[in-house]
């Protein structure tokens, strides 16, 4: 998923979370009144850039419907089935796929061009194993953004594959034609309507870099109003507004945006750029300063460096950054498990099941469900002095 800003950063369509802060900012200087409903009646219901025809990103061809079904004998397993269908994905595939990082396409254009980025190649995974019975969904990568340049944008990507479960035989993750059992770990499971709203957010992204904002600003409405709550969706749509000088509409997508990711020093930094170019400088001073104090407060780099803390032996660090990462963003499951799993290593017993019960409320797959069960086994592995098991990830 991409996001967009002016020195302009774009969210793109294999998904991103950026920064953090700290501080009540100031009133706007057009106040929405209630965001939620009006930012989306203001911005996404609007006569002048109407919401783009929606469009079902998992229809697939005849010729793919024919492919699995030829292809598949319907007594096969559930996994034989998972490994015949992945294999069409790997880079020597039979699909014959190529990676595009640009290429933002849905499961039949994917099929038919036999190209596309992550999403792309997960809207037709997706599409296939559903046709051959399989459970497949859309499963977000956490991390850290990567960055890439693009004239005057700065693109933000986070990967996304396809995640799935398999009667008596557990949960898998493909990607890119590789199945992971167990899969690679930090993951979150999302609807078919987020990974669609994803989909024209990338589109729309792809316009507003090419210079077509009024095509962007409709592509981003689609996505909105398929989920409304999807922070970076309000971001890009605030920076195409600013694009066009539209100061109003730009702030309350903006104020929305951070509604939505209060840590998010990439939203604060369009409200600063947006107040200079508006002539208000004290508004401008607030969140530069804002985005200043926030900038090492990213909860995806705390989590990142309180892992490397606690691989380094230094736990009390590592407990102070994951702690931070937890209570700023408090339902990333993972932030959770890691910090009581470092809170057993550091022999505060009581601390650690306080949050694997804050843990175990977050659970909604079987995916989560092992990866619970695999921090309790490596506690009691590392507990009777056993060697570490070999990575099987990535």
């Amino acid at each position: 998923m991409m996001r967009i800003m002016v020195r302009r950063v774009v969210w793109i369509a294999c998904v991103l979370l950026v920064s953090g802060c700290a501080g009540r900012p100031p009133a706007p200087l057009y106040p929405p009144g209630d965001v939620a409903a009006g930012a989306f009646a203001a911005l996404v219901n609007n006569t002048q850039y109407p919401a783009a025809p929606d469009i079902d990103v998992l229809e697939i061809p005849v010729a793919a419907t024919v492919l699995v079904t030829a292809t598949l004998n319907t007594k096969a397993g559930l996994r034989q089935r998972l490994d015949v269908i992945a294999a069409w994905f790997a880079p020597d595939g039979a699909l014959g796929l190529q990676y595009d990082a640009q290429a933002t396409a849905t499961a039949t254009e994917t099929f038919e061009q036999r190209a596309g980025n992550c999403l792309a190649y997960t809207h037709l995974f997706i599409a296939m194993a559903r046709r051959a019975g399989l459970d497949a969904r859309y499963r977000e990568v956490l991390g850290v953004p990567q960055w890439e340049m693009e004239g005057d944008y700065v693109m933000l990507n986070r990967h996304i594959a396809a995640y799935g479960e398999l009667r008596r035989e557990g949960t898998y993750v493909v990607d890119f034609g590789r199945v992971y059992t167990p899969q690679p770990r930090f993951g979150r499971v999302v609807s078919d309507d987020r990974a669609r709203a994803q989909h024209f957010n990338n589109l729309g992204a792809r316009q507003l870099v090419a210079g077509d904002v009024a095509a962007a600003i409709t592509l981003f409405n689609r996505g909105l109003t398929i989920d409304a709550h999807i922070g970076y969706l309000w971001t890009n749509l605030g920076t195409a507004y600013m694009r066009i000088g539209d100061s109003r509409r730009a702030e309350i997508a903006l104020h929305e945006a951070l509604r939505l990711m209060e840590w998010d020093v990439t939203t604060i930094n369009q409200l600063t750029r947006l107040y200079v170019a508006m002539g208000r400088p004290d508004l401008a001073a607030t969140y530069r300063a804002r985005s200043e104090s926030a900038k090492r407060q990213n909860p995806y780099l705390q989590f990142t460096w309180g892992i490397e803390a606690r691989d380094e032996g230094r736990l009390d660090a590592a407990i102070a950054y994951l702690r931070r990462a937890a209570r700023t963003q408090p339902n990333e499951l993972y932030f959770w498990l890691e910090l009581a799993q470092t809170y057993a290593l550091r022999g505060r017993v009581q601390d650690a099941l306080r949050t694997f019960r804050r843990a175990d409320a977050l659970v909604t797959t079987a995916e989560e469900r092992q990866a619970m069960n695999d921090v309790v086994a490596d506690l009691m592995r590392r507990a009777k002095g056993e060697p570490a098991p070999a990575d099987q990830s990535p």
